[in-house]
């Protein structure tokens, strides 16, 4: 969701491919629906976004050990293991760090 609001302007026309290691999060982005009131108010905020600036979405699952450094960047706030891998990815690539507005963390749609 916050990728999405951040970024939408550049996003806008695009079809997106999402890899997730979690497929319960692959399941209800796919099917737009989630029996988890966070998780569907997530969705809401998501497809309304994607709506207004002509954004395709999909999800597919991909398991952690296969996407090493979402797994470690998840994990990250769990030790200085996954510190050090997220660190190591970060020095190897050209990502650049961005300061958002702590209004990309709040729903519009509740």
């Amino acid at each position: 969701v916050v990728a999405v609001k951040t970024w939408h302007s550049k996003l806008q026309g695009l079809t997106l491919e999402l890899l997730v290691d979690n497929e319960a999060t692959v399941h209800a982005i796919n099917n737009q629906r989630s029996k988890d009131l966070f998780m569907q108010n997530c969705l809401r905020e998501l497809w309304l976004c994607l709506a207004i600036n002509n954004i395709n979405l999909r999800a597919r699952y991909v398991e952690g050990s296969a996407n090493s450094f979402a797994d470690a960047l998840s994990r990250l706030h769990l030790g200085s293991e996954f510190a050090t891998r997220v660190s190591s990815v970060l020095a190897e690539q050209d990502f650049c760090e961005i300061a958002l507005s702590d209004s990309v963390f709040h729903f519009t749609i509740l």
